[in-house]
């Protein structure tokens, strides 16, 4: 059985959210994304939740203008919330079924029970800075699997870029990693103010 990490993270723009999470469709969710099970989405960092989420990846500057640089970080201690393995999809089961296509970049799990994250678990947090440079070849498994299958030189961008085309017709989508988020934590509050 695969080993839960004992802490994950769910982040928000919303900062009155009282931390219950109930299992959901998000709405905002990739177009070949799973449409059918309800979930709660989560990564193992507080990057990868800004990489996955709606509000994130290339559009996190702008849409932390709009709270003045706040947002909300939920520490979801699985040990202290009683959550298995058994309770989770894992990155890799995700991304190789087809139900998340980035979350071999993101490190997206999903819980599949509803809970609770306790106030002293919650923290609103003014994010000081971040790096959005960084771009990856945003690939679903079989994509990637026949890219690795070629013989050619993976760090000529040139050279993959014709390859993938070749083979899809297409230029292939890239997407944005947030790297580096640093922050200050904010009294809660000031949230509730």
């Amino acid at each position: 059985m695969k080993q839960l990490p004992k802490k994950l993270y769910h982040v928000s723009l919303d900062l009155n959210h009282p931390g219950i999470f109930d299992l959901r469709v998000p709405e905002s969710r990739m177009k070949d994304e799973d449409s059918v099970t309800p979930r709660i989405c989560v990564s193992d960092s507080i990057e990868g939740c800004l990489t996955a989420s709606a509000f994130g990846a290339h559009y996190l500057g702008e849409s932390l203008m709009e709270t003045d640089d706040l947002m909300k970080v939920f520490v979801i201690d699985t040990e202290k919330l009683g959550l298995t393995s058994s309770d989770v999809i894992f990155p890799t089961e995700l991304y190789q079924s087809g139900k998340v296509d980035d979350a071999n970049l993101t490190n997206e799990y999903w819980i599949l029970k509803d809970f609770v994250v306790p106030q002293e678990d919650q923290l609103v947090v003014k994010v000081t800075g971040f790096d959005d440079g960084n771009w990856e070849p945003f690939w679903s498994y079989e994509e990637r699997q026949y890219m690795d299958s070629l013989d050619i030189d993976r760090s000529d961008y040139d050279v993959v870029e014709e390859a993938y085309y070749e083979k899809y017709q297409t230029e292939f989508p890239s997407f944005c990693i947030i790297k580096d988020v640093t922050f200050d934590i904010v009294s809660n509050e000031l949230a509730s103010a």
